[in-house]
């Protein structure tokens, strides 16, 4: 498990500076875009920065889980460190389970025999039924 979780945080942190060249779309889809328009109205640098610095951290992560597994050489306070790990994606399970933390909106979708009502994220757009388009549910 520590091999696995190790590979699938390095991925997730590939993932976050390729999506750098996406920027505004991928957070858009993530559900963060408000919250980068304000960062970015302090400095146009910061969103980039903070995902930059969120994939490090990820990366880390990664490397922790890996060298744990064996499949590394051992990295400083190993023990210590896959202990800090766990607890922080404990904390964020739990935190979605019992806070609430908002996860992604699936779009509501009211039907009329004439036009199509879908909201997304606070968002509506009202269309001919044909020329609806729903990605995702």
């Amino acid at each position: 498990m520590l091999r696995l979780g190790g590979y699938i945080n390095i991925i997730i942190a590939f993932a976050h500076i390729i999506g750098l060249f996406w920027a505004e779309k991928i957070f858009e889809i993530t559900g963060i875009g408000e919250e980068m328009v304000k960062l970015s109205q302090i400095h146009f640098s910061l969103p980039y920065l903070l995902t930059i610095f969120v994939a490090i951290v990820f990366f880390i992560f990664g490397l922790y889980g890996l060298s744990a597994d064996g499949k590394i050489k051992k990295l400083p306070n190993l023990k210590y460190g896959i202990f800090i790990i766990s607890g922080v994606y404990i904390i964020r399970g739990a935190g979605e389970l019992l806070f609430g933390i908002p996860q992604l909106e699936t779009p509501d979708i009211v039907y009329h025999p004439r036009r199509v009502k879908v909201t997304i994220a606070g968002r509506t757009k009202v269309t001919h039924p044909r020329r609806a388009k729903v990605t995702h549910l």
